[in-house]
């Protein structure tokens, strides 16, 4: 059984919280995982109302644009990751809130962990009942510390973080090639002459 986790991506709306999307991910929902890929996605998104961004750029015209480019970046095969309408059991829960009147850079991350005991957390970052606020730089740096006690302050978090994505990038890969190959071999492939 894996490490489930859910996301809920929310917006403020005239003070009002809107959950836009809930995201339940089967396995790997421990901060070291989800929640560094995550981190990372949202760091480096900026969000411009213009049209005529190139190409590749990591740009959103707005917070639901983001939302979308999320699960399109994240759903890469069958399973692992869900819409869902309602709650799950999750051990691990994210809430992204986005408040439309301070824009992306005020975008808050809330952590809960229910079994969270531990005090992984800077003194600074608000933590109430197994929850924790943070900034978008205070998040990533608590997903990348969470299971890597090499605290390296000379070294750029983003570089570090980016070597561990392509890390697990590059495993992933060679996982769904095994699968693959174990279920049907090139002859097998119906739309091969398509």
């Amino acid at each position: 059984m894996g490490t489930h986790s859910l996301i809920y991506f929310n917006e403020i709306q005239n003070g009002k919280i809107i959950t836009l999307v809930t995201i339940f991910q089967h396995s790997d929902g421990y901060p070291g995982y989800v929640g560094l890929i995550l981190a990372n996605f949202l760091k480096h998104m900026r969000m411009v109302p213009i049209v005529g961004i190139p190409i590749g750029t990591k740009t959103a015209r707005r917070y639901s644009c983001l939302v979308a480019q999320y699960i399109a970046q994240q759903k890469d095969s069958v399973g692992y990751l869900y819409i869902v309408t309602k709650d799950s059991d999750a051990e691990w829960i994210y809430y992204v809130q986005y408040n439309e009147d301070e824009g992306m850079k005020n975008i808050k991350i809330i952590v809960e962990h229910p079994q969270n005991q531990d005090n992984k957390v800077d003194n600074e970052v608000e933590s109430s009942n197994h929850r924790v606020t943070m900034s978008i730089d205070e998040f990533q740096k608590y997903c990348y510390y969470y299971d890597n006690d090499n605290n390296d302050d000379d070294q750029d978090i983003d570089v570090l973080v980016q070597h561990k994505i392509d890390t697990w990038k590059l495993q992933r890969v060679k996982l769904l090639q095994r699968k693959h190959s174990m279920y049907c071999s090139a002859e097998e492939i119906p739309y091969k002459n398509l």
